[in-house]
């Protein structure tokens, strides 16, 4: 995707920052961790969801070049569902990817992009299932109903 096409893309997928959950998965009952991960295990076909995980892949592509021109050629082959483990590079290569990617990590273009990727899947699991409604809201209350603190 273009960058010209991904700017506007994100811009409008503006949503609430889901990366400050309430409480965890490993934090859900027994039952709704059943609910949640099969709604979960079917939502990731859904399509709005791929999209937004192409999105993530995409940014994170042209922050790591963007961080350093010289891992162009190496990011494609890392961000990729059969990824290439960064600890597989030369240690050269590993060295520049690890500084690279401290700086990436903390682009809030990833973190907005990472946000339409949860929002994209719970909108999916949503639509298989709207039983897991209470979990998601548990796991990701709305804004309004989040402590202060989360609110960073």
């Amino acid at each position: 995707m273009k960058k010209q096409t991904l700017l506007p893309l994100l811009a409008a997928l503006i949503a609430l920052p889901l990366h400050a959950q309430a409480v965890k998965e490993s934090d859900l009952t027994p039952e709704e961790k059943t609910l949640f991960n099969a709604a979960k295990s079917k939502a990731v076909a859904d399509p709005s969801y791929k999209q937004a995980v192409e999105v993530v892949r995409t940014t994170k592509i042209e922050l790591i070049t963007k961080a350093d021109p010289t891992l162009e050629s190496i990011a494609p082959k890392i961000f990729v569902p059969t990824a290439l483990n960064s600890n597989d590079l030369p240690a050269d290569d590993k060295a520049k990817w690890n500084v690279a990617m401290n700086k990436v990590l903390k682009d809030p273009a990833l973190k907005q992009a990472d946000d339409n990727v949860l929002k994209a899947r719970n909108e999916a699991m949503l639509k298989i299932d709207p039983n897991v409604k209470p979990i998601l809201d548990k796991l990701y209350p709305p804004a309004s109903a989040q402590p202060a603190a989360s609110a960073q």
